[in-house]
């Protein structure tokens, strides 16, 4: 499963560009007994193309 995603303009470096995280979890493990690990955020960074219209 995979939530609470976030934009985070603030550390983007060029124009264009955007910072993305976000929160997986697996599915039908036992989170309780998997410490703060589980909720640990991944991020990614995706640049933006400019679009003609």
């Amino acid at each position: 499963m995979t939530y609470a995603a976030k934009c985070h303009p603030e550390l983007s470096t060029k124009p264009g560009e955007l910072i993305i995280s976000y929160v997986t979890a697996p599915i039908g493990v036992d989170i309780e007994n998997q410490g703060m690990d589980v909720y640990r955020p991944r991020f990614v960074r995706v640049q933006l193309a400019k679009v003609e219209q």
